[in-house]
């Protein structure tokens, strides 16, 4: 070995061996990834809670509606979207559509009996868009009836993409939904006023 390989060996050594080093530059190289984590954690806890307030907010609409022992009327649907607003405590716009259906074995089908979306904000459900949800309902015995109610918040999230952190962790505005399907608690059939009940 030569001198000056034998000194560049020492010198390695050497410097693999020390642990002193500045703490602000590891601050700086470690930060970074400190903002991203905060942002992720904060970004994906507020989804996640937002999505929960929601789906809490439309059993409880959907249980509600279940429980109706007379027929009911637009006011009263209005009502169950400003409870469900109060209990989604997000001011995030929002939309529901309440919806009758029944199930008859002589037609093999479901039914449309009504469909109500407070303020319009939902098309009314037809019999042909519940082909498309055909799985997500249970089975049902003939002339049995059960009600629906879809929800769905435009989730705006806190960091969005624009911003630090959103950037990374790709969480950003949204549109939630959730379905829920209940049968009747008390009556064979909810009616709603207007409609003709069978």
């Amino acid at each position: 070995m030569t001198p000056f390989s034998i000194a560049l060996k020492a010198m390695v050594q050497h410097f693999r061996r020390r642990e002193d080093g500045s703490v602000l530059t590891e601050f700086v190289i470690v930060l970074p990834l400190l903002i991203w984590a905060w942002a992720a954690l904060f970004g994906y806890w507020d989804a996640y809670s937002a999505s929960n307030r929601m789906q809490k907010a439309t059993f409880n609409v959907a249980d509600a509606l279940s429980r109706s022992a007379t027929t009911v009327d637009a006011p009263t649907l209005n009502g169950m979207k400003a409870f469900f607003d109060f209990m989604n405590r997000t001011g995030d716009p929002s939309q529901l559509r309440f919806t009758n259906i029944q199930w008859t074995d002589a037609d093999h089908s479901y039914k449309v009996l009504w469909s109500y979306s407070p303020g319009n904000q939902m098309a009314p459900l037809t019999d042909a868009d519940l082909l498309s949800i055909k799985a997500k309902v249970p089975d049902l015995v003939d002339l049995e009836t059960l009600l629906i109610v879809e929800s769905k918040v435009e989730y705006r999230a806190p960091l969005t993409a624009s911003s630090i952190g959103g950037l990374f962790y790709g969480l950003g505005d949204r549109n939630m939904t959730e379905f829920v399907a209940t049968r009747p608690r008390f009556m064979l059939n909810v009616c709603f006023t207007g409609v003709a009940c069978t």
